[in-house]
């Protein structure tokens, strides 16, 4: 006999439920998809291949399953195994977690941080992205809820790593940033942004830069080829100098402004004492010396240099900064600019 909450559960009928497992004390709670045929059998979640694989994961990420908790989005069998293809799956992830898991962790005082494995668990606790889309785009990003008392971190499920091993010590390593920050909580590094009013703030700024004498990292956005945004910075700051106005008119003045605003920066990209840091040298040297700018001094390339330490990884700033750093995950929070642009050429 299920719980009166299961009734109106697309999987009402379906094997199970299985619940969760773990000491009540646990600061760290793994998040599946769905029980399997080996877990209605056990009772247990994970004690089939994907559980296995979940183990080896935490001991290498220097963690110990018994001391964690082990949940899923949904406490019954999906028809097939297959989340992807079955057509009641958001509305089951929904009623099952809204009336399991999400109250077990809200109302746990020891819960410090949460880790989805794989999309579905990922949704229904950050409602990003969409069931059956994938977790590629949000894992190893803490997740900060001003709802929840802990934080998200997803990553990629165990029954995954099965099929390909590639991103095996990726999921080690997300895992060991979640066990950190359980262990020591989570301090969002500083960042600040400037968007510059003036032709005074820009050369300020490349004057302070010029100075320094440090790396100084380079990324500009051109849809289309137009310049749109030429943005630099050192450590947590960056200043992002817009040439495309919100309505797709010129964001400076006048031309004075402009020209006051290249040269400024030209200044930093010639200067042979300022090391640059791109990502994806060849586009960025490229587009820059269309527009004008000189470019001098030493030029370091993210995505080469990746590319070099784990060919068999992606490449991409979003995966990079995922795995080196302890910011949140960014890639979504930012414009479209192709698609801005496309609406002003109409």
């Amino acid at each position: 006999m299920k719980p009166i909450e299961c009734e109106g559960c697309p999987l009402y009928d379906a094997p199970g439920p299985v619940a969760g497992s773990g000491p009540p004390d646990a600061s760290i709670c793994f998040v599946g998809e769905a029980p399997a045929s080996d877990e209605i059998a056990s009772g247990l979640p994970f004690t089939g291949g994907a559980g296995r694989v979940l183990s080896v994961l935490v001991r290498k990420a220097g963690g110990d399953r018994n001391y964690c908790w082990i949940r899923n989005s949904v406490r019954c069998q999906v028809p097939g195994n297959d989340m992807g293809s079955y057509e009641h799956a958001e509305a089951a992830i929904q009623h099952c977690s809204e009336n399991f898991l999400i109250p077990e962790l809200e109302e746990s005082p020891h819960v410090k941080v949460v880790v989805p494995l794989g999309n579905s668990a990922n949704w229904i606790l950050t409602r990003r992205g969409k069931v059956g889309e994938g977790i590629y785009n949000f894992r190893g990003y803490p997740y900060v809820d001003p709802v929840y008392k802990f934080i998200v971190l997803p990553t990629i499920h165990p029954a995954a790593l099965m099929r390909d091993r590639t991103m095996f010590n990726v999921v080690v390593t997300d895992l060991r940033k979640a066990f950190r920050i359980a262990n020591e909580g989570y301090k969002r590094p500083p960042e600040e942004f400037q968007i510059p009013s003036t032709p005074f703030e820009v050369e300020a700024a490349v004057e302070t830069l010029l100075q320094a004498k440090v790396p100084v990292t380079i990324d500009i956005e051109n849809p289309n080829g137009q310049l749109v945004v030429l943005g630099f910075g050192i450590m947590s700051f960056a200043m992002c100098v817009p040439f495309v106005g919100e309505y797709g008119d010129r964001y400076w003045k006048t031309d004075e402004e402009e020209a006051q605003v290249i040269a400024a920066i030209n200044q930093l990209l010639a200067s042979p004492d300022v090391p640059k840091v791109v990502q994806f040298e060849q586009h960025e040297r490229f587009w820059l010396t269309q527009y004008g700018f000189e470019l001098g001094g030493d030029w370091y390339d993210i995505h080469a240099m990746h590319a070099l330490a784990y060919p068999a990884l992606p490449h991409k700033l979003g995966f990079i900064g995922s795995i080196h750093t302890e910011r949140i995950e960014w890639k979504s929070l930012a414009p479209d600019w192709s698609e801005e642009m496309d609406e002003v050429d109409k």
